[in-house]
């Protein structure tokens, strides 16, 4: 287990565009091989305080930069769907939920079921459906996303 603790600390993290250790004690983890840096001086002062402003400055905006594309990629994705009282929709994402214990295998369970009826409106992303006894077990709202 240290080991994978020490891989993870020392491997890159694209969002921060350095290793965890390197943003978290502003230089590079020392290994075995790197024997050589036993020399290095710490330097400590206004110097090591403005440095670790910049670094943390640095690491806010890649990780603002990150967020913004993840952002940007998930709303290319994303469109508004808006439903009204009465209209019949058809359900996707119950299988691991409960729809199996319907079916005898999870396998064979479909993958989108219904349709269904809209009874109620709960919000502009939240709709109660009028479910079937057998589907009891199941929570009646849904999300659209």
């Amino acid at each position: 287990m240290p080991l994978v603790e020490f891989s993870y600390n020392n491997s890159y993290q694209s969002t921060i565009k350095m290793a965890s250790f390197e943003a978290l004690y502003g230089r590079k983890c020392r290994t075995p091989l790197s024997c050589s840096d036993l020399d290095e001086a710490l330097t400590l002062g206004p110097y090591l305080i403005q440095e670790t402003t910049e670094t943390i400055r640095k690491i806010r905006e890649y990780i603002r930069t990150a967020q913004s594309q993840q952002k940007s990629h998930a709303d290319k994705r994303r469109w508004a769907l808006e439903f009204d009282i009465g209209e019949k929709v058809i359900l996707k994402g119950i299988t691991n939920q409960g729809y199996t214990k319907v079916w005898s295998s999870s396998k064979l369970s479909p993958t989108y079921i219904g349709p269904y009826e809209i009874i109620e409106k709960l919000s502009t992303v939240a709709y109660r459906v009028d479910l079937p006894i057998d589907l009891k077990h199941v929570h009646n709202i849904f999300p659209t996303s």
